[in-house]
């Protein structure tokens, strides 16, 4: 399902103009696997989860995102380059240059897309790790703050002796 409107968006992508209103659909529906996998959501439900989970990792989630897109559009643009160059007679006589050409080309493309394929998986182990450690964070703070009771409000007994009372 995701690939059905990622591979038009990625398409759509390639003129520039429309970057910046595809990327972040892009990124929206990729990191819908990880949210649907790891927290059990499907279709839509995932990919708001997955839009307020990376929300704050948008930018550091897109520029190692295109840049995989952009290598992997390299690699390929090179190594059709490159076997395109070879001359026909190695072709018969040396058949072992286009080979490892092709081959080399071929398994650092699979490398490539398995990048783009991993690469939601961590953003969202991240995210997820930032959440949590938000939300412990934000309990600690509850807690203090909490137990501090008395005419000042609330405040941390540091600040409070920090005010001199």
């Amino acid at each position: 399902m995701v690939a059905a409107v990622v591979v038009p968006c990625q398409f759509a992508s390639l003129a520039v103009v429309t970057l910046p209103l595809t990327l972040p659909l892009i990124l929206d529906l990729q990191g819908a696997g990880p949210a649907a996998v790891a927290e059990g959501l499907s279709g839509m439900v995932a990919v708001k989860r997955s839009r307020a989970l990376l929300r704050r990792l948008r930018w550091q989630l897109a520029v190692p995102f295109v840049g995989l897109v952009v290598a992997g559009r390299l690699v390929e643009g090179v190594k059709a380059t490159l076997l395109s160059a070879v001359p026909s007679r190695l072709y018969q006589d040396l058949i072992e240059l286009p080979l490892v050409v092709l081959l080399g080309g071929t398994a650092l493309s699979l490398l490539i897309a398995r990048l783009q394929d991993v690469l939601p998986y961590v953003a969202f182990e991240g995210a997820q790790a930032l959440e949590t450690a938000g939300r412990g964070s934000n309990n600690a703070s509850n807690e203090g703050s909490s137990d501090c009771g008395g005419e000042r409000g609330g405040q941390a007994p540091a600040k409070a002796a920090a005010q001199g009372v």
